[in-house]
């Protein structure tokens, strides 16, 4: 609608990378780099953030950068057996939950895998059983000298899960996802009409401080409220968004 009026020649504002799949804004690629760094070594690695579709973004980044990533979602509740089954739907048959593991393991080896990445995003919503299937399969993992890495995400107070009893000992890496600063907010609106060559930015320096202040940093809420203020100004065929909008 409005992306001929203001120049666009894509949509912008639906996705915080490029094309080339790096991100926009500069702290996010530093984390994204450490994680698929920390993505090399076996174990647990949490990262936390109160922007569930930001997250989204950072494992559909690390998907994109290797096959051997397996993406789960345990919302809304996420026991053992359904972990098992997710990894591989033959383990319903399997009653021994230590043959079970053993079979996800056989099945990753017999496809010529020497490691995986495991990604379990609402991990708020893992029950007790299902921590304890993962500290097995990781205890399993490293038997068998099978390197897997665990991602963690979840919203920024269930960094504590990573204390619990059945997750610590394998716990090498966490990080909270800070919010944007106002000055990382201008960077970002600018890097958006660069990539999407639009050569006058519809969104002057003072709504974007505005928008700052609205969404406290969450680049999520950024996104959506630069849509609906563009979208505004389309209506009225505006060169630019104004207060009113």
């Amino acid at each position: 609608m409005y992306q001929s009026h203001f120049n666009f020649k894509n949509p912008p504002f639906r996705t915080i990378t490029r094309l080339s799949g790096d991100f926009l804004v500069p702290y996010h690629q530093d984390v994204f780099n450490l994680l698929k760094e920390k993505t090399q070594l076996a174990g647990i690695i949490g990262l936390f953030c109160d922007d569930a579709p930001l997250l989204s973004h950072f494992i559909d980044a690390l998907k994109a950068s290797s096959n051997t990533v397996i993406a789960i979602n345990a919302f809304p509740k996420l026991s053992a057996s359904s972990l098992l089954y997710k990894l591989n739907p033959g383990t319903k048959a399997i009653k021994d939950r230590m043959q079970a593991v053993d079979a996800v393991l056989r099945q990753w080896q017999e496809g010529k895998a020497k490691s995986r990445v495991l990604t379990i995003a609402h991990s708020e919503a893992m029950k007790e059983s299902c921590r304890e299937v993962l500290g097995t399969l990781l205890t399993r993992a490293q038997e068998l000298n099978f390197r897997l890495a665990v991602v963690l995400t979840g919203a920024a107070e269930q960094e504590r899960l990573l204390k619990q009893p059945e997750l610590r000992e394998y716990t090498h890496t966490h990080h909270v996802l800070r919010p944007l600063t106002c000055r990382e907010y201008l960077s970002y609106v600018q890097a958006q009409c660069e990539e999407h060559d639009c050569e006058h930015s519809p969104l002057p320096p003072a709504r974007v401080r505005k928008m700052h202040t609205l969404t406290k940093g969450n680049i999520s809420k950024l996104n959506a409220l630069a849509h609906l203020s563009m979208l505004a100004a389309w209506t009225e065929r505006a060169g630019r968004v104004t207060p009113r909008h």
